[in-house]
This record gives C-alpha cells, sequence and structure tokens, in this order.
C-alpha cells in the first residue's frame, strides 16, 4: 500500500500528464481557430485592452490589497 506522500506524488503525476495531454491534442484545434479568426477578422487574433482607472489599494509589504467598502470599482 502506497504511503500519503506516495499517493499525493503520483497523484500529482498524473495530473500533469493528463494536463500536457489534453494540451498537445487541443493544440492543432487552437492554431486552426486562430488562422481562421485572423482570415476572417481585421483586428489581431489576441485582443489587448489598456485599463484605466484610479486604483485605490494600498501598497506595500503589509497591505491586503483588497477593494475597500467604499470603492465602487
Amino acid at each position: 500500500m502506497l504511503r500519503n506522500e506516495a499517493r499525493e506524488w503520483l497523484g500529482s503525476a498524473v495530473n500533469i500528464l493528463l494536463a500536457a495531454l489534453a494540451l498537445i491534442i487541443s493544440l492543432p484545434v487552437m492554431l486552426v481557430i486562430a488562422v481562421l479568426i485572423k482570415l476572417t477578422s481585421r483586428g489581431p487574433v489576441f485582443y489587448l485592452q489598456e485599463r484605466v482607472g484610479l486604483d485605490r489599494r494600498q501598497r506595500g509589504v503589509g497591505a491586503l490589497n483588497h477593494r475597500r467598502s467604499h470603492d465602487a470599482g
């Protein structure tokens, strides 16, 4: 019977292998979709948007970086 650490390592290894396999299998489909977007649209495949606005969160080591309750977004 496997120890708890070995079972966790084996589970992580299986998860990584399955994710890599899914990425390899889906890569050709994603490339075809990217080419179709480029051929049918004037813009880039990936849309980039500049974010504007005031960031009121505190900076620094001790900051929690959570929005304050009076911050409407």
